[in-house]
């Protein structure tokens, strides 16, 4: 299975990044570990985020760093799966993917990078407006990943874990590599702690 863990669901760019979370039961400690690039071992990450420190999460290459320095060993996240499904999105011109609106090129038909449209008369368009979008939102187009074992098109998922031991100790655990082709800087709800 490639849908989590180092090796699976690349970004845009082609990047895998693992995003993870860890609580203990006992205590409601929690450490989460999101946007990691080098390290695999996400929950380890979570872990020694919730053990050795007071703050709930780090995140992106930071939290690369802050794992290196507490002994985990720095690792490409790319394997040749990950290089190949890439690829293949990249020659099928990127799609499907997450990208909607008003850009250019249209996401829909192409690869980015992408840019809001201009308006006419070679306007930028202003900020993002709050008023209701008249446009609904699209679904990303196709589908990700085989079938599951249901039949239904696959696209990423997460492992979650409960653990109670002969003690009743509790502890839940969560680790992702998120939605493949994702929009690069995308975090999973996997590390988020609620």
């Amino acid at each position: 299975d490639h849908t989590v863990g180092f090796g699976g669901s690349p970004d845009e760019w082609g990047q895998t990044t693992l995003d993870s979370m860890i609580m203990n039961g006992d205590t409601i400690e929690v450490g989460a570990a999101v946007g990691l690039h080098r390290i695999r071992h996400a929950v380890s990450t979570a872990r020694l985020v919730m053990e050795l420190t007071n703050h709930t999460i780090l995140a992106g290459r930071d939290a690369d760093a802050f794992a290196e320095g507490m002994g985990l060993t720095p690792q490409s996240l790319e394997t040749n799966f990950s290089r190949a499904l890439y690829e293949d999105w990249r020659a099928a011109n990127c799609q499907p993917n997450y990208r909607r609106g008003a850009l250019e090129p249209s996401p829909r038909h192409a690869c980015g990078p992408y840019k809001r449209r201009q308006e006419e008369g070679g306007q930028e368009q202003g900020a993002p407006s709050l008023r209701p979008r008249s446009d609904p939102a699209e679904a990303p187009a196709g589908h990700y990943g085989p079938a599951g074992a249901d039949g239904k098109p696959g696209n990423h998922d997460t492992i979650a874990m409960i653990a109670l031991n002969s003690r009743r100790q509790m502890a839940c655990g969560t680790s992702t590599n998120g939605a493949t082709h994702k929009v690069p800087g995308r975090l999973a709800d996997s590390g988020i702690v609620g």
